[in-house]
């Protein structure tokens, strides 16, 4: 993964109308890179809420999950061809992950603060 940001036209959003939007960020990644720490952590720092993903699955998803059934990594290359790309008018990211949470934390501050 890579530092990319993603921005929009600087016609688009002013700092005005950034500052007036809702925040609502979403950390995607594969099963057990971290998401949930890392976004735990983004949270705590914006003093906003957490909200898992994982909470909202079924119980039935769940045991799944705790024997260790997930995806198949042969699907993963077919799950990130089906994303799509940010409108212009979203702001968005990619962090590259390699490190320690405090240091992909570092990586987020950066690149929310260049959205300013």
């Amino acid at each position: 993964m890579s530092d990319a940001l993603s921005t929009p036209s600087p016609a688009a959003l002013s700092g005005d109308t950034l500052a007036q939007l809702p925040r609502l960020m979403v950390v995607m990644g594969v099963s057990a890179c971290g998401k949930s720490t890392v976004a735990n952590a983004l949270a705590q720092s914006l003093a906003a809420s957490f909200m898992d993903a994982d909470d909202y699955h079924s119980a039935e998803s769940i045991k799944k999950m705790s024997r260790g059934h997930f995806m198949p990594g042969s699907l993963l290359d077919s799950q990130f061809a089906t994303l799509e790309r940010p409108d212009a008018d979203e702001l968005s990211c990619t962090i590259n992950i390699d490190g320690t949470p405090q240091q992909i934390m570092q990586r987020i501050n950066a690149a929310l603060q260049a959205f300013e």
